[in-house]
C-alpha cells in the first residue's frame, strides 16, 4: 500500500495522500491553505520537500514517485 504520491515539478513538488494514514499525519501538520491543490493533494517547496520525504520513510510511510 502507497501512503503518498509525489510528483516533482522542480522547484515545488506535489504530495498526494493515498491512504487513511497519510491523511492522518497530514491532519497533524500545519499546512496553509495556500498549498493545497485540490483535497488530497498539497504544495511544497523542493528543499523541505526532500526532507520531507526522508522523514516520512524513516517514520514508516510509503512513498512512490508519479509522472
Amino acid at each position: 500500500m502507497i501512503d503518498f504520491s509525489i510528483v516533482d515539478h522542480g522547484s515545488i513538488m506535489a504530495f498526494t495522500m493515498e491512504s487513511e494514514a497519510a491523511e492522518y499525519f497530514v491532519n497533524r501538520c500545519d499546512i496553509d491553505d495556500w498549498q493545497w491543490s485540490g483535497d488530497m493533494t498539497f504544495m511544497v517547496d523542493h528543499r523541505p520537500g526532500t526532507e520531507l520525504i526522508e522523514s516520512l520513510m524513516q517514520d514508516g510511510y510509503t512513498v512512490t514517485y508519479a509522472d
